[in-house]
């Protein structure tokens, strides 16, 4: 839920996650699975959502005020560190179109107040891991791309 300075509730917030729970068991066994993304920058919580999802057993709690997050203005996109969260999304961009499949449907499912069960629906539906050559072939060109933009923009920044 996101709230003023003043403490007035403005909304429940569905592009991203605060918080994430899990057993410390499948953290040790899932971890190598997570790229070292800077939190509170673009992307992280999205395919972190994605990855829990599709390799846990979880459930996305968004439509009740569990979790409270003070409105700010949102400074994305203007640092390194906005670069490097995108670079990273780019390697796991497979995860990250789940999350935006998600996401586009979950909001169509709230304009069509769907029902709890419907949502959850979406979400089993979704967040299932789907490995294929085809796709693997097209995320390692889509890697090697991303690498290499990465690269040259890391040297502009050594040189600069």
């Amino acid at each position: 839920m996101d709230f003023t300075p003043s403490g007035e509730d403005v909304g429940t917030l569905v592009t991203g996650f605060d918080a994430f729970a899990f057993e410390l068991a499948w953290w040790r066994a899932n971890r190598w699975r997570f790229r070292p993304y800077i939190l509170g920058e673009p992307c992280w919580d999205n395919v972190y959502a994605a990855l829990l999802m599709c390799h846990g057993v979880g459930r996305l709690v968004n439509k009740d005020a569990v979790i409270r997050h003070e409105k700010h203005a949102a400074t994305w996109g203007g640092g390194a560190f906005a670069e490097h969260n995108s670079f990273l999304a780019s390697l796991d961009a497979r995860y990250f179109t789940l999350w935006a499949t998600y996401h586009a449907r979950l909001l169509g499912a709230r304009t069509r107040n769907a029902s709890d069960d419907d949502e959850r629906a979406i979400a089993s539906d979704v967040f299932v891991w789907r490995p294929s050559p085809g796709r693997a072939l097209w995320q390692a060109g889509r890697s090697l791309k991303a690498r290499i933009r990465y690269r040259k923009q890391r040297a502009r920044w050594s040189s600069g």
